[in-house]
């Protein structure tokens, strides 16, 4: 490990644990404070670097945790991840807005992944035929944001308004719901041929 350290200010998070290991497994030492605490221990741990965790609590609420304003102002840079940023940007004179929409539960997500064909794509400048390649690629864990939210609509998570109106291109992710439904009938077509209903009772 180098001799650089990051403070990791605890609000709460409950990740705090998981991005000091990750901190430490890029070999560099790093210790969680919790947000009340950091002023017992701020000289003598000497950080080079500070990251504010998240928290389940809100900016919004009265009384809800603060980092230490001196963090601000010692001249070392400061990440704040969800929470942390909130009130990084509230204490330094930006403005947070809450949103009717929360962010936790399920989210769509692109998936592009450092494959060979990936590789000599970008390398060349052919960036416009990633996306044909990730949605050609599911098998290897790729996916684009419109398989993510096609995924989420066909589990039920988000209506087939919400999943339009938020695509990269509402005509492919339609194209794609709508072979997935004839496919859906074709299969149910297929598993009844020859069946008869007795209604002689």
């Amino acid at each position: 490990m180098t001799e650089d350290r990051i403070l990791i200010i605890d609000f709460g998070s409950q990740v705090t644990q998981l991005i000091a290991r990750r901190i430490r497994e890029s070999g560099v030492y790093s210790e969680i404070v919790p947000f009340n605490k950091v002023e017992e221990m701020w000289e003598s741990f000497g950080p080079k670097g500070v990251i504010l965790s998240g928290s389940p609590s809100s900016v919004s609420r009265e009384g809800s945790p603060r980092a230490p304003q001196f963090v601000f102002e010692a001249g070392l840079p400061v990440l704040g991840i969800c929470y942390g940023q909130q009130t990084m940007t509230l204490q330094l004179g930006g403005k947070v807005e809450g949103h009717d929409e929360r962010e936790f539960g399920r989210a769509a997500i692109e998936v592009l992944l450092n494959t060979p064909l990936v590789s000599d794509h970008i390398r060349k400048g052919e960036i416009h035929l990633l996306k044909a390649l990730m949605s050609k690629s599911r098998e290897q864990g790729m996916q684009t944001f419109d398989q993510a939210l096609y995924d989420l609509y066909d589990a039920g998570e988000i209506t087939y308004e919400d999943a339009i109106a938020h695509a990269d291109s509402p005509n492919d992710l339609r194209l794609m719901i709508k072979l997935a439904n004839e496919s859906d009938a074709s299969s149910l077509d297929h598993a009844t041929r020859g069946l008869s209903i007795d209604d002689s009772e």
